[in-house]
């Protein structure tokens, strides 16, 4: 796939990939909610020391075993999920995306995480998928937000796994990634999921259906830490 980024991006880049390739060999290091992480140079800022430290403390209170994350982005729950479970099986459909992401388990030493490029979904197969056009971006999705791309599709009962927890974050796609995981949402025993209503209604989907959905699993839910 051929992208057009303008000079100024260009020019940025290739200063980003000169000096990660002699004063950052190694990574950036930060420390993001109390964990200490290094990133590659170019994406070392993009989240704050503090991100979402409810969700955080979830994965490190209820993660274990096997671990399915589901729009795994630049790493930072891979990383989380990898210092707490036995595997993590990560998918990050985005490409640039995903270099960064395969850049941050080889600077974390994340020796028990496996990276595929589908899309999850309701469906294996092939699906539109739409790229926002900026590098290591958190907002592409299958809502029509962005340039047009076909893309493989994986259900997740396809994958013939069991997993004990997953972490789903993937911007609108979160009922058809569900629906592909009947069978696998059988035996987990936690789920953390991000759900994005203006994209939902994009593709004709809400928030209700989500819940909905779940429903068929007598979920007990978590909210600021505590369950309601």
């Amino acid at each position: 796939m051929i992208r057009h980024f303008g000079f100024v991006d260009l020019l940025k880049h290739s200063l980003y990939e000169a000096f990660s390739k002699t004063l950052f060999r190694n990574g950036v290091n930060r420390e993001i909610n109390g964990l200490a992480i290094k990133f590659p140079l170019e994406f070392s800022r993009f989240y704050p020391s503090k991100s979402e430290p409810e969700k955080f403390e979830f994965i490190k209170r209820y993660a274990k075993g096997n671990a399915l994350d589901l729009g795994a982005h630049i790493g930072l729950y891979s990383v989380l999920l990898a210092r707490q479970c036995e595997s993590v099986l990560c998918f990050e459909p985005s490409n640039l995306t995903r270099v960064a992401l395969l850049k941050t388990l080889e600077y974390n030493n994340c020796k028990n995480v496996e990276v595929r490029s589908e899309c999850v979904a309701e469906e294996t197969g092939e699906i539109d998928f739409y790229d926002t056009g900026s590098r290591a971006s958190n907002a592409n999705s299958i809502a029509p937000i962005g340039k047009r791309l076909t893309l493989k599709s994986v259900r997740i009962d396809d994958l013939n796994k069991d997993f004990d927890f997953i972490k789903i974050d993937i911007e609108g796609a979160e009922l058809f990634a569900l629906r592909g995981a009947k069978r696998t949402l059988k035996k987990v025993s936690h789920l953390t999921c991000e759900i994005h209503p203006n994209l939902l209604e994009k593709i004709g989907q809400s928030s209700k259906d989500i819940f909905d959905f779940l429903s068929q699993y007598n979920p007990k839910y978590f909210y600021d830490g505590r369950l309601v």
